[in-house]
């Protein structure tokens, strides 16, 4: 063992001036240099390595054990230099620790490859550089050279199998598949169509025009969307009820603007439905898209009933437990709360447990028939018996948003992601913050709430049914407060509106739309929404920053700043 710093300064001193050449010149510099005495060092060793074989080769075993005996003597020759002393052994073969140390780098790191998907050891696939920003790399398998772009998100071989076996019995052509899909969409994703009642608007508090919601104009009318008072709402269609109305006659208010198809199924010139939808954007009001053929190809291959059992498997995901249909959002109360909640006699609404897609698809098809039914259509897991709320969650581009992200989720839904180019669904892609879909059971209930963002939710399988209230309702529907742990969220149980405890909630005005499979919708800042579950569906939504449109309305009612920041 040496010291380094007692062997510089003694080879410094049986060197000739710095002007001279130096015998030792890569240690020496080092020592002159001392920020990088290390590198010196090490460049050093591997000289004296090349310089003793070469040695060795001569013969001259005699000027080699002369030159070693120089270094070996330096330790007790000169004082201790005030640099920092480094002990190293000379005598340590430095290649073959070299050689350890690189070679167990080079396998781990293989080995971590080859574990998340960057390569197959049993596929002879190559990979190509990927023009995505950020490098991905992408498969240069058929798959990835017919659609190019797909899989950017989930790499691994399993997902690139995956797809590659639902493309082959879902080929994507530019004609037969289009129609394909269309007609998946129609026979089978959805079953009825909605109809809007044909009753005058009931808020006279304003002036509005009246509008065909499926033939909208190309701006927003004057008092779009129309609204109708919530109590006459819910009273045609309970909440805890999931059979349509009778002839499904529902208070609809929101325009709809669907893909225009010609009769191969290809889509046709949408450029005058494409301007409505982004007018309607930019004045920040709620609209539906229906039949956009990217989200027609999610909703096609969802709807194949083994798909998304061979996707998630039995993976386990964060799931919402409540003993009813009813899901109220909470955040933890902070200490100096618990008191109070525990005298006003609240408790956590639900339970967050980790569930695997199997399992949770065992409790949702209790709700639909089997076992769990007598007496024909007559469901015995009704809304007093418990119910799951299944959940999965992709960050993509966004920062860490959840322990275990299904990043997958960017893949399957393409048209959901952050683009710098003008977007349907997204306002302002950069400050989305990750996706987030929701698995409902039947019956299942999100309580009337507002969010600080924009929202863009697609229904991809089964219905749902959205009531609507304009941010100016905020006073009328009874909000939790901003320290309570549902702040954002009614205090009225709508399926049994305590008019004594709540009598201005007789005022609320609202309208409601079905989204089936294929529908997009768009929820401007702050805009309330309760949810009902009409049947097993899968959700996903993703948010796009905020406007401040409706702060007004908001801040009236006692969410300021602090919940818009």
């Amino acid at each position: 063992k040496y010291d380094v710093s007692l062997l510089c300064n003694t080879i410094k001193a049986q060197q000739q001036p710095r002007t001279a050449a130096p015998s030792h010149p890569l240690l020496c510099t080092a020592c002159w240099n001392r920020n990088n005495i290390m590198t010196g060092l090490t460049d050093y060793l591997i000289e004296r390595k090349r310089v003793k074989a070469k040695q060795k080769n001569a013969g001259n075993h005699r000027s080699r054990q002369a030159a070693e005996s120089t270094y070996d003597n330096a330790k007790y020759n000169k004082p201790h230099s005030y640099m920092h002393s480094v002990d190293i052994n000379i005598d340590v073969n430095v290649r073959t620790v070299f050689y350890i140390w690189v070679g167990s780098f080079i396998l781990v790191g293989a080995f971590a490859w080859y574990i998340t998907g960057g390569v197959s050891m049993t596929s002879s696939n190559a990979y190509e550089r990927s023009n995505r920003a950020g490098g991905a790399y992408e498969y240069t398998s058929a798959f990835a050279q017919r659609h190019p772009g797909v899989i950017q998100y989930d790499r691994t071989v399993q997902y690139r199998k995956l797809r590659e076996k639902y493309e082959a019995i879902l080929p994507d052509s530019n004609t037969v598949s289009a129609k394909r899909r269309r007609a998946f969409v129609q026979d089978t994703a959805r079953k009825r169509r909605y109809i809007p009642k044909n009753k005058q608007q009931q808020n006279y508090d304003y002036d509005y025009d009246d509008y065909d919601p499926f033939n909208c104009p190309p701006n927003p009318p004057k008092g779009y969307p129309r609204t109708y008072n919530a109590l006459e709402v819910l009273q045609n269609w309970p909440p805890d009820d999931t059979a349509p109305p009778q002839n499904n006659e529902i208070y609809q208010g929101l325009c709809v603007f669907s893909f225009q198809h010609n009769s191969d199924g290809d889509g046709e010139n949408n450029n005058d439905t494409l301007q409505k939808i982004m007018t309607y954007q930019a004045a920040e009001v709620p609209y539906v898209v229906r039949d956009d053929p990217e989200v027609l190809k999610t909703v096609e291959r969802w709807g194949q009933p083994d798909y998304l059992k061979e996707l998630l498997r039995n993976d386990e995901h964060i799931t919402e437990y409540s003993v009813n249909n009813h899901f109220m959002y909470w955040q933890k109360p902070l200490r100096k709360d618990k008191k109070k909640l525990r005298g006003e006699g609240w408790s956590p609404p639900t339970k967050k447990i980790r569930m695997g897609y199997l399992d949770w698809l065992k409790h949702a098809n209790a709700t639909v028939g089997g076992d769990f039914t007598k007496d024909g259509d007559v469901d015995v897991f009704g809304p007093d018996h418990s119910h799951w709320y299944f959940r999965l969650i992709g960050c993509g581009d966004y920062r860490s948003c959840t322990d275990k992200p299904s990043d997958f989720l960017f893949d399957e839904l393409p048209f959901f992601r952050p683009r710098n180019k003008e977007n349907i669904y997204l306002v302002n892609g950069k400050e989305q913050q990750g996706m987030h879909c929701r698995f409902g059971m039947k019956g299942v209930i999100a309580e009337n709430h507002f969010d600080a963002s924009r929202n863009s939710i697609a229904i991809l399988v089964g219905e749902r049914r959205y009531i609507l209230a304009h941010p100016r309702e905020c006073e009328n529907l009874a909000l939790y407060p901003m320290d309570h742990p549902s702040r954002r969220h009614s205090a009225i149980d709508w399926s049994n509106p305590d008019l004594m405890k709540y009598p201005q909630f007789g005022n609320a005005q609202v309208n409601e739309i079905v989204l089936q499979a294929g529908d997009v919708l768009y929820l401007p800042t702050q805009w309330f929404h309760y949810i009902v579950s009409l049947e097993l569906n899968f959700q996903c939504n993703i948010r796009s920053g905020r406007s401040e449109e409706y702060d007004y309305f908001i801040d009236k009612c006692g969410f300021g700043k602090t919940l818009h920041e």
